[in-house]
C-alpha cells in the first residue's frame, strides 16, 4: 500500500515537470518567451533562441559611456574586472533599473571617470548564411548619469 502511494506521488511530480517542459517549450511557437526567464527548465542549449539571417547575436552587450566633452570610453568588462556573466547582468540591471546597477557600474569604474551617459549596445556580430560576419554596433538604450555619480569640478 506504502509502495503504491510512493510510486504516485513520484509519478505525479515526474509527470507535473514533463507537462511544465513541454508547456514552456513550446511557448514561442504562440508568441511567448523563453530562455533564462524559465529557468532551469529552459536553461539549456537545445531551447534557446534560433537566429535568423541578418540578427544581432545578443548573448551579451556593450557598454560605453559618454564624457562631458562627447568622448565615448569604452566599458567592457575587461576594464571592470568581471566575467561574461557578471558583465552581462550588470547591463540587464541597468536595463531594468535595478536600484543598485549604477552603484555597482561606478564602484568598478577608475576613480575620476566623469561619465554623463551610459549606452548600452549590441554585440556586433550578426548572423548570415556564410557564418557570423562582424557588424557595426547599434545603440539599444541610453542612460543619464546621476549627479551623485559625477566628478564636479
Amino acid at each position: 500500500m506504502k509502495t503504491n502511494i510512493y510510486q504516485g506521488i513520484i509519478s505525479l511530480f515526474v509527470g507535473s515537470v514533463l507537462l511544465l517542459q513541454a508547456i514552456i517549450s513550446i511557448a514561442p511557437v504562440f508568441g511567448g518567451t523563453s530562455g533564462s526567464r524559465y529557468w532551469p527548465i529552459l536553461g539549456y542549449a537545445m531551447y534557446s533562441r534560433s537566429y535568423s539571417e541578418g540578427d544581432f547575436v545578443d548573448i551579451y552587450r556593450l557598454l560605453e559611456g559618454v564624457a562631458e566633452d562627447g568622448t565615448i570610453i569604452p566599458i567592457p568588462k575587461e576594464s571592470l574586472g568581471l566575467h561574461l556573466w557578471h558583465y552581462r547582468n550588470l547591463v540587464r540591471d541597468l536595463q531594468q533599473g535595478r536600484k543598485g546597477a549604477f552603484e555597482h557600474l561606478f564602484s568598478k569604474l577608475p576613480p575620476g571617470t566623469d561619465i554623463v551617459e551610459i549606452r548600452v549596445k549590441s554585440f556586433p556580430v550578426a548572423v548570415t548564411r556564410d557564418g557570423p560576419v562582424e557588424k557595426d554596433s547599434v545603440v539599444l538604450a541610453t542612460f543619464p548619469v546621476p549627479n551623485r555619480f559625477r566628478v564636479h569640478q
